[in-house]
């Protein structure tokens, strides 16, 4: 499914952001571009939770995809939490949710 690859791709860009921005050399400035845009709870709400709507109201014909795609954005989160200390809520809150 072409969502299911733009979707990869968005949270990929976003942990490629956050791990770039949280970098030991990254600028101050830099470093504060994720707080102050909201960009975790920006990919929580565009990247992840958006999409598992999608899917939600194409039951039961999209559950497969649903449950590659929960596979996947579970993923990203535990990875992010794993390298990414600054953004540790926002991964748990994620985790949360996508366990529920």
């Amino acid at each position: 499914m072409t969502l299911i690859a733009l979707h990869r791709t968005l949270l990929h860009e976003h942990y490629n952001f956050f791990l770039a921005s949280q970098y030991p050399s990254a600028s101050p400035a830099l470093r504060r571009l994720a707080s102050k845009y909201a960009m975790p709870a920006r990919m929580w709400r565009y990247g992840i939770h958006s999409f598992l709507e999608l899917l939600r109201h194409r039951l039961p014909a999209s559950l497969d995809h649903m449950l590659a795609f929960i596979y996947l954005a579970y993923s990203m989160m535990a990875l992010l939490y794993e390298t990414v200390p600054a953004f540790e809520d926002t991964c748990v809150q994620g985790l949360r949710h996508l366990n529920a």
